[in-house]
């Protein structure tokens, strides 16, 4: 029983390490810590428009707009 017990164990942690390496590999962190550059746009009462840098896709960049609400 304590065999079984202990290959379940050694069977389930073999998936937790295997998943740390493939997360690790997926995701640039260090590239991702860095902010994306901004442009501000033009403001409408309390809002104001933003764009930034987005990931790319099908390798041109992209530009990603957003409304920034500032409270009074």
């Amino acid at each position: 029983m304590k065999t079984l017990i202990f290959a379940c164990c050694l069977f389930l942690t073999s998936f937790v390490v295997a998943q740390e390496d493939r997360t690790q590999f997926l995701w640039d962190m260090e590239r991702l810590r860095k902010p994306p550059k901004v442009e501000w746009g033009q403001t409408q009462g309390r809002l104001q428009a933003v764009y930034y840098q987005g990931e790319p896709r099908n390798g041109k960049p992209t530009r990603v707009f957003a409304w920034l609400a500032r409270p009074d």
